[in-house]
């Protein structure tokens, strides 16, 4: 799942963008049933957060449902995190 997610911040093509949909769709639903497991192991991948972001600080491109499903995933992971 990661590279589908580091791919699609790099490549724009149509089948790419279909695949990064999908692989943020997973990653929301991951996040919203909180599944520890699956998320202890993306959030230990140095290059989690930079390539599943990365989409966002590029122009155009990108439907409004991945870049919508990125922003949901980072706002829960802010909510969820313990911040002490």
């Amino acid at each position: 799942m990661l590279d589908i997610i580091e791919k699609g911040g790099v490549a724009r093509s149509k089948v790419v963008s279909s695949l990064y949909e999908c692989a943020v769709g997973l990653l929301v639903s991951l996040w919203e049933c909180r599944h520890d497991a699956a998320l202890v192991a993306l959030r230990g991948s140095a290059k989690f957060w930079p390539t599943l972001t990365s989409p966002l600080l590029l122009e155009g491109g990108w439907s409004l449902r991945a870049v919508t499903g990125v922003m949901k995933v980072v706002t829960m992971e802010i909510y969820y995190t313990d911040v002490k």
